[in-house]
């Protein structure tokens, strides 16, 4: 379209707080996303691999300005989804997937019990698409992967997101993984570091342009 700037680049993003990161990505999806059809059939402005680094959210007292589209309600609400492993109706849960993966509890016995084990090592890792359930299902995870890394004293981590609804979403889900963050760096006696998100399909849909 006319107002579409061209884009064949990774953008890269880093504030300390992930409000000011957001107005970002928004900005660079508003300029440089292509308007696509949505698998649901409705429209969206979408750029590809956008990474975002966030390096100075507290996570005991996030940084909610009174103009965002989310409370402070909405943050309580959100994190026990990812940081709890019951699903209750839903099809998925983020923390369905970090604390029983197929039985598997991958924040205590892969992640945190890895980098006691070997903390210099870049395995500790969570997986969060389910191949044999996620191609077909109603519903799949957009967060895939988790990976936490120590550099010196500090505790860093890593997400992939497969397909990422920046305006409605991002802020939510970044809330969540700086908590398990915080949870990661708690267990190993270690401080907080960067939390970078890599979002590969990073869409504002139809109806939030104008918002």
């Amino acid at each position: 379209s006319e107002d579409q700037l061209p884009s064949d680049t990774v953008f890269k993003v880093t504030r300390p707080k992930a409000v000011d990161c957001w107005l970002e990505l928004l900005k660079i999806i508003l300029r440089f996303g292509e308007i696509r059809q949505s698998f649901h059939g409705n429209r969206l402005k979408e750029e590809f691999n956008l990474a975002a680094i966030v390096t100075g959210e507290d996570p005991d007292n996030f940084h909610l300005p009174d103009w965002l589209p989310i409370s402070r309600s909405d943050v309580e609400s959100y994190l026990p989804r990812i940081m709890t492993g019951e699903k209750g109706t839903e099809d998925y849960t983020y923390g369905e997937r970090l604390w029983n993966f197929n039985g598997t509890n991958q924040e205590e016995t892969v992640m945190v019990d890895f980098l006691k084990r070997y903390p210099t090592d870049r395995a500790a890792i969570a997986v969060l698409f389910d191949p044999m359930r996620d191609h077909s299902g109603r519903s799949a995870p957009c967060i895939t992967l988790v990976q936490a890394t120590n550099s010196g004293e500090l505790l860093n981590l890593t997400a992939y997101v497969r397909s990422h609804s920046i305006f409605s979403g991002w802020i939510l889900n970044i809330f969540g993984l700086r908590t398990l963050q915080k949870y990661i760096a708690d267990k190993l006696g270690q401080k907080l570091g960067t939390l970078t998100v890599f979002s590969n399909c990073s869409h504002i849909y139809e109806n939030e342009w104008q918002q």
